[in-house]
């Protein structure tokens, strides 16, 4: 089983603000744009592919959730689709994150329970030191239990997360792409400045 923390980032305690989990989302078509940084100062591309989650325990033990995922890098974060009632919801959607030679730290994939009508729910959090998906060759497929917040009524794990992971050092022309190209939405934390999104 995976510790919820090695080192680097911690978890992110998601205060309600603006949006029910004081987060901007913004929306961005096709492959998300890479951050403009100095050539020397990229390190790479971290492509992720939210692949599926299973046997999600929602912390109020309803029978089904709305779930999405966020995937966070440093500032960067980014939104799946959310998959309406469903305990084992498939996403399949993929994300560019650029690494900085500079940075450490881990990728935090966060479960969401969308309700509308009132505040989301945390379902369950993973997280991923940087360096466990920035040296594998190739891709690679993962599978990570997700835990809920210290202090709540579950015990033990609250699902389990499926991801697919490709690393290109940056100078590489490409990535392999997937034969579709995925909608999917851009988060920014209000803290940080955003990050613009392609029109």
């Amino acid at each position: 089983s995976h510790h919820h923390q090695q080192q680097g980032v911690q978890f992110v305690n998601y205060a309600p603000a603006s949006s029910s989990l004081g987060i901007d989302v913004r929306h961005s078509h096709g492959s998300a744009a890479v951050p403009t940084v100095h050539a020397q100062a990229l390190l790479g591309t971290l492509r992720l592919e939210v692949l599926e989650a299973r046997h999600l325990r929602p912390a109020d033990l309803s029978l089904s959730l709305d779930a999405c995922c966020i995937v966070r890098l440093g500032t960067e974060a980014y939104e799946t689709a959310t998959v309406r009632g469903s305990l084992n919801p498939v996403f399949k959607q993929q994300f560019d994150l650029a690494v900085l030679a500079s940075q450490s730290g881990s990728v935090e994939f966060l479960v969401l329970d969308r309700d509308p009508a009132k505040r989301d729910s945390f379902v369950g959090a993973a997280t991923v030191p940087l360096t466990a998906l920035v040296l594998g060759q190739g891709t690679q497929e993962h599978s990570y239990e997700i835990f809920p917040r210290a202090g709540s009524r579950l015990e033990g794990s609250s699902g389990l997360l499926f991801v697919r992971s490709q690393f290109v050092p940056a100078g590489h022309r490409h990535l392999h792409r997937s034969a579709d190209r995925d909608v999917h939405q851009q988060v920014s934390h209000p803290a940080t400045p955003s990050v613009r999104s392609r029109s």
